[in-house]
């Protein structure tokens, strides 16, 4: 019995303690956070100013996984068209699963880059440049102070182009004229880098492809070389 009642004495001491011991912790002064900096809360949205997005089908693609052109944004996807564009949902880095208009509304952009197209030339030729109008519009709108590129459909090779009666070079040559007619070189400007990758027939040279529509790896750096040097070229003038 005596046993038990030293063990119960010690026990009350030690809660008594604990207590105490909480006590203190809090009638202790508590060390505050620092403030975040404004610098650090607006960074990203200064960074986002300065970046360029990209939107596109299955080339596009290609210039995001091999075109160097660090710190750009691609909304782009395989088979995209200028019918689903502003209705599918594309994983963008550092932003999420975003639809075209909730990219633009959220971020600010000082170069837009369209290249749409090659995927319709089955549709109906005045509806598709028409709807390419209305996503001219959608940017211009959400990004006002943004300068648009719209870039040329690149070609196939002669050997595509002769055997396709859909996705041929002709075809492709009226789109672009279609949607270079757009162009103001004020604020919407029209690039065509077909020049870059074409032959003496005006096709894509059949070394730069491997499947005759799309470009080799290398071409894409060389593409996404050639349309920072062409940007700066155009921005430099106006």
């Amino acid at each position: 019995m005596k046993h038990m009642n030293k063990i119960g004495i010690v026990m009350l001491f030690l809660l008594a303690l604990l207590a105490a011991i909480n006590i203190v912790r809090e009638l202790s002064p508590q060390k505050e956070e620092p403030p975040i900096r404004e610098t650090e809360k607006t960074q990203s949205v200064i960074d986002s100013a300065e970046e360029s997005l990209l939107i596109g089908e299955s080339r596009v693609v290609g210039l995001a996984d091999y075109g160097d052109m660090h710190g750009a944004h691609f909304f782009s996807s395989v088979g995209m068209t200028v019918y689903n564009a502003a209705e599918v949902r594309i994983s963008v880095p550092n932003v999420g699963k975003v639809l075209l208009e909730e990219l633009l509304n959220g971020r600010k952009y000082d170069k837009i880059y369209l290249m749409l197209g090659i995927n319709e030339l089955g549709c109906q030729f005045q509806q598709t440049v028409e709807q390419y109008e209305n996503l001219v519009n959608l940017i211009q709108k959400t990004q006002p102070e943004a300068k648009l590129f719209l870039m040329a459909n690149l070609h196939v090779t002669q050997a595509w182009s002769d055997t396709d009666k859909t996705i041929n070079n002709p075809a492709i040559d009226r789109f672009n004229e279609a949607i270079s007619s757009l162009a103001d070189d004020k604020t919407v400007f029209y690039l065509d880098a077909n020049s870059l990758f074409d032959d003496e027939t005006g096709s894509l040279t059949e070394q730069e492809s491997a499947d005759g529509v799309h470009l080799v790896a290398e071409g894409y750096g060389k593409w996404g070389r050639w349309l920072e040097a062409q940007t700066e070229e155009v921005l430099s003038g106006t």
